[in-house]
């Protein structure tokens, strides 16, 4: 059997689809059918060369992709239950890590594994066993120990993609901050981040939420999302007004 990837063979060019052998998992791994992948603003920044320094000049046939969900394709032996201990089958729909923290050094026990100075990422470099290791293919091969979850059924397959990402991130940042029931949350720009991060403090009972930012079009979405104030940057032009 045989499953797609997209591969961007040069920076701000067409994406070409490559055929790759799918593969059997080994012990501990999954294997996952891909169902939704969504476009990041970093996904963005590499198609466009923006983060050379990272993925080199010019690329090596890149693949990426992080914000995604499916359905478990294969089991590998050992695995039973998602990262919860909840029972784990053939065709149940999971959501999951893009990066592997070690779990065992000091910051990974103070639960900060995003910052796990030995994390591994997937390989970005097209044509590498076991070939599907990012979002833009058919499937993706979650490496033994990588972190799984359910996802519940009143959760729609386009909310859950990218909440890996752009949730997760608020959720962290937010929780890092400690934020609380009745505090005050000023949140500096409404992107993806940004909206996010207006529902998070909202559902976490924050008494007031002031957002800042120019764009009149994301002033009035983090007003949907349930800010309080919405302020536009342009028309506070002066220090002492800000």
């Amino acid at each position: 059997m045989k499953g797609r990837v997209a591969v961007l063979p040069a920076y701000g060019g067409k994406f070409e689809l490559r055929e790759y052998p799918v593969p059997d998992p080994e012990p501990g791994a999954v294997l996952v059918k891909l169902m939704r992948a969504g476009v990041c603003g970093s996904d963005l920044h590499i198609w466009r060369g923006e983060m050379k320094e990272i993925y080199g000049s010019p690329p090596r046939d890149l693949t990426f992709g992080h914000e995604m969900c499916g359905r478990v394709e294969r089991l590998g032996a050992g695995v039973s239950v998602d990262s919860a201990g909840q029972p784990l089958r053939e065709g149940d729909r999971v959501t999951f890590l893009y990066f592997f923290p070690c779990g065992r050094c000091p910051v990974c026990l103070r639960d900060e594994m995003g910052s796990c100075p030995r994390k591994a990422r997937a390989n970005r470099v097209a044509g590498t066993a076991p070939y599907f290791n990012n979002a833009y293919g058919d499937y993706y091969y979650l490496r033994p120990g990588g972190f799984i979850f359910h996802i519940p059924d009143e959760v729609s397959d386009d909310v859950a993609t990218p909440a890996n990402c752009a949730l997760a991130q608020v959720l962290y940042g937010l929780t890092r901050a400690g934020l609380r029931q009745g505090d005050t949350a000023v949140i500096q720009g409404a992107g993806g981040l940004g909206l996010n991060a207006v529902a998070v403090a909202r559902d976490v009972g924050a008494d007031r939420i002031i957002v800042l930012d120019r764009v009149a079009s994301r002033l009035e979405l983090a007003r949907a999302f349930g800010a309080d104030h919405a302020l536009s940057l342009a028309d506070l032009t002066t220090p002492e007004r800000r």
